[in-house]
């Protein structure tokens, strides 16, 4: 496994959604990413952008062809888990390399 997909598989069961927002990468629960999580983000940013857009294409196709909802096809594309309801609020997030 790539470092870049260790990092994500990482962040995803530490509960940590990631999302691409042209060149950068919003992500929440902000509490939950440590100082050193985040200097990793920000080291590997345009590997995490790249495996992003490869996963929003993949839950293109699978939208396309299985004829379902776009966040059912990003669950199945590897994008979205069930997300508790104490980070679903979208102030929440906040940008590698921004504020």
């Amino acid at each position: 496994m790539s470092d870049v997909h260790a990092l994500f598989a990482e962040l995803r069961g530490r509960g940590i959604s990631l999302r691409a927002v042209g060149n950068r990468l919003r992500y929440r629960p902000v509490a939950a990413v440590t100082p050193e999580l985040r200097e990793r983000m920000a080291a590997c940013k345009e590997e995490l952008l790249a495996l992003m857009e490869q996963l929003e294409e993949r839950a293109a196709i699978i939208e396309y062809d299985a004829r379902i909802p776009r966040a059912e096809a990003e669950r199945r594309a590897g994008l979205l888990f069930p997300a508790p309801p104490e980070i679903r609020d979208p102030e929440s997030s906040r940008s590698v390399g921004g504020r």
